[in-house]
């Protein structure tokens, strides 16, 4: 099944879930060590860090509720390259403020980020899931995601410890504009991701059967 899922498209599959998982090591170090880097680096005050939630949901939020005309303007592609492009700006600015409040500037950018890379891996995951699949294609996601998450805010501890903020959020950037452009690069030459979606909200069949016997028939 997971060979299935990271194959579908070929090379742009593999990269799209690839960069689905840096994005997600980047996303984790913002919302686990953003605060001790606001604190500590730029010497911001606990009310500005409780603004700055505020920002991001305020902006995410009509992001979800407009998903379908997000989707089909900019296409599953176009809204994980998108979410990558403003999670590199948005940290490189960090790395260059100096004046705590200048961080609001570019907290609208988070929504934009998590809402667009939500959207594009639930719906690409919809479109490539085996028939009978369909929540284990989620499942599948979320594992993806969750392993990023994991992967990010033990080794941005680490990374943020030993070499300080700075280096650590610029690693960040410069390993997620990598996975975008490879992704980029993959899906021109390898000719785009699949567009035959099947509706998200669409009723589940029962996965017991088919997509076990899907996985017995792929082998190890």
């Amino acid at each position: 099944f997971v060979w299935t899922m990271v194959s579908a498209d070929g090379a742009p599959s593999f990269f799209f879930f690839l960069a689905l998982y840096l994005l997600s090591i980047g996303t984790a170090l913002v919302e686990g060590l953003v605060f001790l880097f606001f604190v500590q680096d730029l010497g911001a005050s606990n009310t500005l860090c409780g603004l700055s939630i505020i920002v991001t949901v305020v902006f995410e939020l009509p992001i979800f509720s407009y998903s379908k005309k997000c989707l089909d303007t900019f296409g599953i592609q176009g809204l994980l390259i998108m979410a990558g492009v403003c999670y590199v700006t948005r940290v490189m600015a960090y790395t260059l403020f100096s004046d705590p409040w200048m961080v609001l500037s570019v907290e609208p950018l988070h929504g934009i980020t998590f809402a667009f890379k939500q959207i594009a891996a639930v719906h690409y995951c919809a479109a490539i899931a085996p028939p009978g699949c369909e929540t284990s294609a989620q499942g599948f996601k979320d594992v993806v995601v969750q392993l990023g998450v994991i992967t990010g805010t033990f080794g941005g501890g680490a990374v943020m410890e030993r070499f300080g903020s700075v280096v650590m959020f610029r690693g960040a950037a410069g390993l997620v504009a990598v996975a975008m452009v490879l992704f980029a690069l993959a899906t021109r030459l390898g000719g785009g991701l699949s567009c035959e979606e099947r509706p998200v909200d669409a009723p589940v069949k029962d996965e017991t059967s088919t997509c076990s016997e899907g996985v017995e028939m792929q082998g190890p």
